[in-house]
Order: C-alpha cells, then sequence, then structure tokens
C-alpha cells in the first residue's frame, strides 16, 4: 500500500511534475493518458483477482451450466460494459458495487432477470456517491413501526445508522433527502428530527428502502454482504 502523504504535497508534486513534462499540447495528453493507464491496469488488477476470488466462494452455489436467456454476444458486450465502468471508477466502494452486479447479474439467481433491470442498477450506481451507497446498505435491514408512538425507537435507530456510515446529523439528512428524491427510500428525512417524527396513526412494520433501493441494496451483495471501503 502506498504510504499517505498531506494532500498540500501530493497537490504541489503532481502539479510540477506535469508542468516540467508538460511543454506541448500533446505531451499534456500523454501525461494524462500514462497515469489513466495506469490506474485503469491497477483497477483491472483488482477486479481479475476479486472475481477470481468470488467465482471461487460461488462455484457451489450456482449452476454450472446456467444458460442465460440473453445471446452470448449480449452477454460479452454487457460485460465488457460493466469492466469498463469499473477500470475507470476511482472509488473502490463503487468498483465493488459495479463487481457484484456483474456476479449477480450472470451467475446468481438475479440473472434470471432480464438485463435491462441490471442496467437500470448499474445507472443507479453511477449517479450515487460512494457515501450515498454506504448509508443505503447500512439501511437495508431497518424497519420502523409506522405509528406515532414510535418516536424514540426511531430516533434510536436512526442514530444508529448515522454513527455507522460515519457521518454527522446534517450529512446524514441531507444524504436521505437526496436518496428519496431517486426514489430510493421514503419516510426518512422526515424521521431525523428529535422525535423521530410520525407519518399515520397505524401500527405495521416498514422499510426505509423502497423496492427500488432494496432491488439497487440485493445487487451489490454477495452471500448478504458488501464491502464498505
Amino acid at each position: 500500500m502506498a504510504t499517505k502523504k498531506p494532500t498540500l504535497e501530493v497537490l504541489t508534486t503532481t502539479v510540477k511534475a506535469f508542468a516540467s513534462r508538460s511543454q506541448t499540447g500533446a505531451a499534456i495528453v500523454s501525461v494524462i493518458n500514462d497515469f489513466q493507464a495506469k490506474r485503469m491496469k491497477e483497477h483491472f488488477d483488482e477486479l481479475y483477482t476479486n472475481l477470481e476470488k468470488e467465482i471461487n466462494f460461488l462455484e457451489n452455489k450456482v449452476n454450472s451450466h446456467y444458460e442465460h436467456p440473453e445471446y452470448n454476444d449480449n452477454i460479452r458486450e454487457y460485460i465488457y460494459s460493466i469492466i469498463d465502468k469499473i477500470i475507470k471508477e476511482r472509488t473502490e466502494t463503487k468498483r465493488n458495487a459495479y463487481r457484484h452486479v456483474l456476479l449477480n447479474s450472470t451467475l446468481t439467481k438475479m440473472s434470471d432477470y432480464d438485463l435491462d433491470l441490471s442496467e437500470k442498477v448499474i445507472k443507479i450506481i453511477e449517479q450515487l456517491t460512494r457515501t450515498e451507497i454506504i448509508v443505503l446498505y447500512n439501511l437495508k435491514d431497518i424497519t420502523f413501526l409506522d405509528n406515532h408512538l414510535d418516536g424514540t425507537e426511531t430516533k434510536n435507530t436512526i442514530e444508529s445508522v448515522i454513527k455507522k456510515s460515519k457521518l454527522t446529523k446534517d450529512e446524514f439528512v441531507s444524504i436521505a433527502k437526496s436518496l428519496e428524491q431517486n426514489y430510493l427510500v421514503e419516510h426518512l428525512s422526515a424521521r431525523c428530527g428529535d422525535n423521530g417524527g410520525f407519518l399515520q396513526q397505524i401500527t405495521k412494520r416498514r422499510k426505509f428502502l423502497t423496492d427500488l433501493g432494496e432491488t439497487m441494496v440485493n445487487y451489490i451483495l454477495i452471500d448478504g454482504k458488501f464491502n464498505l471501503l
């Protein structure tokens, strides 16, 4: 693992190195391309290593003779498109999410669905930040009692998710609103008040994740787990 350095040092040394090599427009493009090529190679090596481990893990859980309903060339095109996203993605959390979608949509029971749904999940991941994915994951098993007497329980539950996600309350509320706008969660931001808030005076368990949010989270899980980096 590379040694961590102060960000100011990284910024200044990178710009100076860039300036020393970039005397022409072509040289500037070359410097950027060289760096991007190096990072993409690192990301591909990471992908290959992790896929090998996870495919071995899944080997006894999947039907090795299974044939996806899509034509093989369509599957290959789909796989290439996800690999392309993975090697160009900066954050490891999102690279992990893309990789798990690739595995789930081709090898596990989710592969029975049309690839259109998998591609919809991919587009959702593209739009989300690393932190938003982490919050969604931390909400996956959380339910609340849709009742006006539920304030304390809901408040404590949300506070545990905020702590688990390593966020301030204001940051969490902002993310909750963003996820609500994308139809991935519901009733969350309104329940971040001091008393937990309440909706209707009915008593039943509800999830914060919408059907779409739950589908997205299920696609990024392997054996019910996801590596939060």
